[in-house]
C-alpha cells in the first residue's frame, strides 16, 4: 500500500500517476463542512469549482453554499462555516457548494479513481475504510 501527498491540486496534475482512491482534505473548511452536513441530514452535496454553476442549482430546488478567499458569496445560502450546517432542519435537503479550494481539489480528481472526503470530524472511519480496502 503506497501513500503519497500533495498539497496542491496542481501537483496531483503533475505528477501524472493514477490512484485507486483519492482521499480530499480540505484543512480550512471545505470538508469539514461537508461532514458536519451529512451528520445533520444532509442528504446530497454536490461540490463545484465554479460558483456560477453552483449558483445555478439554486434554480433545481437546491441549497448553494460557497466562499472565495474565505467570504461568503453574495446571494448563496451558507458559507463554508461547519457551523451552518448544525441546523436539523436540514435533514433531507440538497446542497451544491462551491470554494475556493476543496471542491476545486474534488473537481481535479473526479472520474480519475473512488474519490473519499476526509476532515478531523470523519478521519478514523476513513482510515478504518482505507486499511479494509487495502488500496
Amino acid at each position: 500500500m503506497n501513500l503519497d501527498i500533495f498539497l496542491s491540486p496542481l501537483l496531483v496534475d503533475a505528477q501524472k500517476r493514477k490512484y485507486d482512491i483519492y482521499v480530499v482534505i480540505d484543512l480550512f473548511r471545505a470538508t469539514t463542512a461537508f461532514c458536519t452536513a451529512f451528520n445533520y441530514g444532509i442528504k446530497t452535496i454536490l461540490p463545484f469549482a465554479d460558483m456560477e454553476e453552483a449558483r445555478a442549482m439554486k434554480r433545481q430546488g437546491y441549497l448553494i453554499a460557497g466562499e472565495r478567499n474565505g467570504d461568503k458569496l453574495e446571494g448563496f445560502d451558507f458559507g463554508n462555516s461547519p457551523f451552518g450546517f448544525m441546523d436539523e432542519s436540514l435533514r433531507g435537503k440538497s446542497l451544491a457548494f462551491t470554494t475556493t479550494n476543496g471542491t476545486k481539489c474534488i473537481e481535479t480528481v473526479k472520474g480519475r479513481g473512488q474519490v473519499v472526503i476526509a476532515s478531523y470530524n470523519n478521519l478514523s472511519t476513513v482510515v478504518d475504510y482505507l486499511l479494509a480496502e487495502g488500496k
